[in-house]
């Protein structure tokens, strides 16, 4: 067994046709999958049907110009994600799978600790993806927003590279030096709190009574039996002095399956929904998990600032994840000890 695959947030049930190149957001093909369990579908509290076709030539004919324009479904995750080719190039249309009415436990999370919607609005999109490309590396760019058959509806610019499957990265030294680095560039913008990128932010100091309240809330109303009184106990025994030194850009489910890949190493990151301003401890802990070369991530991210030590967070920002996941029964106590390397 490997380690979680927090990309499952809603990326576990996603196509397999068409190519494994040139993909935006195509979460679940192109390099080898973990053994690890495949977490919860976060998705299947509120899903719905994806839009009729004929609607996103006309979306795409009225605000980015006319076709002819073929549109292929190349990812069914958090939300329907299309490659749309035309006479001017490839776009890629993305519009909710998701419904927040009854919200999965993961966004509904992210909605009661920072405060995130989902989808986010055009201006997080577009401030992600500006501090992504920041950072050194390529992200999609929001074209058009709008509305299609009452859902939003985003159209980015598409993004060649390699899709990787969910949660291990792979096992190259560049790879592992690029994501390193790329964390370190993202984590030297400090925030005085924790929030969403154009939304007001809560004091840093307040995020573990936030978290713990959101995490509790989650075991009462999914989990019961020991497992739920483990993750329980091990939130309630950390520090909360030493669980958010600082906050910044961070994504809470990083992953393999966020980034694409060449053949020198990370080329992109495609999945932009979920990052928010919250502890570089979390995004930390979860990329912890997902490493296969931690010295090479260790001196990628050296390259730029110190690499703390992981003892004094980890099983804080662990457990509240693994909250999400009530499916895990079982395996907790594993997931909890498993993958530590930087101590």
């Amino acid at each position: 067994m490997g380690v979680p695959a927090w990309g499952s947030r809603a990326k576990t049930d996603l196509s397999k046709g068409g190519s494994t190149s040139g993909t935006e957001s195509r979460e679940d093909v192109g390099g080898p999958k973990s053994s690890a369990p495949v977490l919860q579908d976060r998705q299947a509290n509120s899903v719905h049907p994806p839009p009729a076709r004929h609607l996103l030539i006309e979306f795409l004919d009225r605000h980015v110009g006319p076709g002819p324009w073929q549109a292929e479904l190349v990812a069914k995750s958090s939300n329907y994600v299309y490659r749309c080719d035309g006479p001017a190039g490839s776009v890629a249309i993305r519009t909710p799978r998701v419904g927040m009415e009854r919200p999965p436990a993961f966004w509904r999370q992210m909605r009661e600790v920072f405060g995130l919607g989902f989808p986010p609005s055009p201006s997080q999109f577009r401030a992600v993806s500006s501090n992504v490309r920041g950072a050194g590396l390529m992200s999609p760019e929001l074209l058009v927003s709008g509305h299609l058959d009452g859902r939003p509806v985003f159209v980015t610019t598409w993004l060649s590279g390699q899709p990787w499957g969910p949660d291990k990265f792979p096992g190259d030294t560049a790879t592992h030096r690029d994501l390193g680095s790329f964390l370190a560039r993202m984590h030297q913008r400090a925030y005085e709190g924790f929030g969403v990128i154009d939304g007001q932010l809560r004091p840093t100091s307040s995020y573990f009574d936030v978290a713990v309240e959101s995490a509790r809330a989650t075991l009462e109303a999914h989990w019961s039996g020991s497992d739920s009184v483990l993750l329980l106990d091990v939130i309630s025994r950390c520090d909360p002095e030493r669980i958010s030194s600082s906050c910044s850009l961070v994504m809470p489910d990083i992953a393999a399956n966020q980034f694409l890949f060449g053949p020198a190493g990370i080329t992109g990151v495609v999945d932009l929904d979920s990052y928010v301003v919250g502890p570089i401890e979390m995004e930390l802990t979860i990329a912890e998990w997902c490493l296969v070369n931690p010295d090479a991530f260790a001196e990628g991210y050296e390259s730029v600032r110190p690499l703390p030590s992981f003892e004094p967070f980890r099983l804080f920002h662990r457990a509240t994840m693994l909250v999400n996941e009530p499916d895990l029964t079982g395996d907790i106590e594993r997931l909890l000890q498993e993958k530590v390397y930087f101590d």
